[in-house]
């Protein structure tokens, strides 16, 4: 190989390689999509699973003031799943999830004080413990660890089966 056939065949290298990084872009964007979607799917979930809550909030012999203050919280995180369905990335959607985490605290602290709770209810209360620190996960924020009384992907199991949204 000559001189000027080395230098036509290397400067036809960075054009190839860059060329490479417009597909390899492509795909960041793609895994960026696929998290929003997954959490946006998943917060969803939650907000099913919150929903379903309600419906048994009759039997548990709460005051009045109780089942209000679950119902608003309730209400509180279908607003936030509705509102990460329409960010655009997945860094917008993490404060809406730690809102709902939020939310769903106080609905734990309330239903802490029931006594004894329907199976299911136990079940669907269980799968939001570990739901919010599984999608903090997902969305990557640090020192976040799921409860191990179910694993995440039974957790969300659970609320696609008895989530009413």
């Amino acid at each position: 190989m000559n001189r000027r056939a080395f230098l036509i065949a290397s400067s036809a290298i960075p054009a190839v390689a860059l060329g490479g990084c417009g597909e390899i872009k492509g795909e960041i964007g793609q895994i960026v999509d696929s998290t929003l979607a997954d959490v946006v799917a998943k917060t969803k979930l939650v907000a099913g699973g919150a929903q379903a809550l309600v419906g048994y909030l009759p039997a548990l012999g709460l005051s009045a003031d109780a089942q209000s203050i679950v119902q608003a919280a309730v209400s509180g995180v279908q607003q936030v799943a509705d509102d990460v369905a329409t960010v655009m990335s997945a860094d917008a959607a993490k404060p809406f999830v730690q809102k709902l985490g939020d939310y769903l605290q106080t609905i734990v602290n309330v239903l802490a004080a029931v006594p004894i709770m329907p199976p299911v209810a136990v079940l669907i209360l269980n799968a939001l413990k570990v739901a919010i620190p599984a999608v903090l996960q997902i969305l990557g924020i640090a020192g976040v660890t799921a409860p191990k009384a179910l694993d995440s992907y039974n957790a969300f199991a659970v609320l696609k089966q008895y989530g009413t949204r």
